[in-house]
């Protein structure tokens, strides 16, 4: 239903916002000192994180905060990774707030 309300235009216009919001809060979240991207490869909409603490603490953190912090998907990569996806659902406020927290966790 969404697809056909957005129509064949919006769908490339969709695809481009995406493609912005994922690579605005990558580069925010690598920008604080102790968190820099697991893979060194072109990306779409979803990015793992290697974080410098436990992913179960940061997400914690987070969630006390009311908002969900990626997906902790260190036992099959390596110790500390986070998984992150972006949708154009996500505002740069909310964005914004969660790199705010997580720079509380800053090395």
């Amino acid at each position: 239903v969404y697809t056909s309300w957005i129509g064949k235009e919006g769908l490339p216009e969709l695809g481009r916002l995406i493609a912005a919001k994922s690579h605005y809060l990558a580069n925010a979240i690598t920008a604080i000192p102790g968190y820099s991207l697991y893979f060194d490869a072109p990306f779409y909409k979803e990015f793992a994180i290697k974080t410098p603490v436990d992913p179960h603490v940061i997400q914690s953190k987070c969630l006390a905060n009311g908002i969900k912090a990626g997906i902790n998907i260190s036992g099959q990569l390596d110790d500390n990774v986070l998984l992150f996806a972006v949708t154009e659902k996500r505002s740069k406020a909310e964005m914004d707030r969660l790199v705010q927290l997580l720079a509380e966790f800053s090395a």
